[in-house]
């Protein structure tokens, strides 16, 4: 049987570690504004998910509207 479930990531960076994290991937230099601009838009990131009784696998269905 397979069961739906939701599950929740939270990211606890500060805005100015997220920022250096993205700029490096992006290839720009992190500054103060973009920390500001960018907020915190992984701080609880909902996944739909769902869990195969029969095998015990977890399987991500897609992200939370």
């Amino acid at each position: 049987m397979k069961l739906k479930f939701e599950y929740y990531l939270h990211d606890d960076y500060n805005s100015f570690e997220r920022a250096d994290i993205i700029s490096k991937q992006i290839g720009l230099k992190p500054t103060d504004e973009m920390a500001e601009d960018m907020g915190s838009p992984f701080y609880e990131v909902g996944l739909e998910c769902e869990y195969d009784t029969e095998t015990g696998q977890v399987t991500i269905l897609g992200l939370m509207t």
